[in-house]
């Protein structure tokens, strides 16, 4: 069981080594409306960028929410 995509952004492997968030099963990937930003360097391009905190902090807000 996952939740829905509701917001993108890159974070780094801290997220894994320092958080303690593991990947525990595998799920079939789902298209959404965010277009995949991973070197995408393109002139006007902009990104949001997370530290591996605001990503857990993100995470559990969500998985909270009603």
């Amino acid at each position: 069981m996952g939740l829905a995509v509701t917001e993108q952004a890159l974070t780094r492997i801290e997220l894994f080594t320092e958080g303690g968030l593991q990947v525990v099963a595998n799920t079939q990937l789902v298209p959404t409306v965010y277009a995949p930003n991973y070197r995408d360097f393109e002139v006007g391009t902009r990104h949001r960028v997370w530290g591996w905190k605001a990503a857990i902090r993100k995470a559990t807000a969500a998985a909270d929410a009603p």
